[in-house]
């Protein structure tokens, strides 16, 4: 489907005579041209073949277009907040760094603690506003059995991609959480208050 100055650009190493025998070719790599310069590691030529031979196997022999297209996306996600996983432990290990040298204090809150907060916050700011950008994401309201933070209806996660979803990942963490805890020990202490209520009458 690329045009044809894009495809000579890409050559697989099956075609190469003197490395058909090699287990990149088994794996459909394409070649990746030799440069003496980072310059040269930009162009499509290079970067391009690099790119294509970084992909899982499963994702290069992927049937349709459409199918490859799915797996593409789902692979760049989880590739996205791995990158992200690793930048919390390099701001955790700075922030610790600025509380030995007394840049900060030593109570300063954690980068998890930080982004939780504003998670919470922007959480609840799309709960309480219907006409908050990101409103239109969250599902029906149902009636409630036992008392949760949300009214919303809990979306299946089917994937691993769906616990990368914010209003998903909210959504189960605010299920029942504190409020459930609350609301379990009002109702203890009301019976254990009608309890003695009892006892003193009779």
């Amino acid at each position: 489907m690329a045009p044809s100055y894009i495809q000579d650009l890409c050559v697989p190493v099956l075609t190469v005579s003197t490395r058909s025998a090699l287990r990149s070719a088994a794996r459909g790599n394409l070649v990746v041209p030799h440069t003496r310069r980072r310059v040269g590691n930009r162009a499509f030529s290079v970067a391009g073949p690099a790119a294509w031979n970084s992909l899982p196997p499963d994702i290069r022999t992927a049937s349709t277009l459409c199918t490859f297209k799915k797996l593409l996306k789902t692979h760049l996600f989880l590739h996205s907040f791995r990158l992200l996983a690793g930048g919390i432990q390099q701001i955790t290990a700075f922030i610790r760094r600025c509380i030995r040298q007394g840049y900060c204090n030593a109570d300063h809150a954690d980068i998890t603690s930080i982004i939780n907060t504003a998670d919470d916050t922007l959480f609840r700011q799309i709960l309480t506003n219907p006409n908050h950008v990101l409103a239109h994401l969250l599902p029906e309201k149902v009636n409630q059995l036992r008392p949760r933070q949300h009214d919303r209806q809990l979306i299946p996660k089917t994937t691993k991609l769906y616990s990368c979803n914010f209003v998903i990942r909210m959504l189960y963490k605010r299920s029942y959480g504190l409020y459930f805890i609350v609301h379990s020990l009002t109702v203890l202490i009301t019976f254990l208050l009608l309890s003695y209520i009892v006892q003193v009458a009779f």
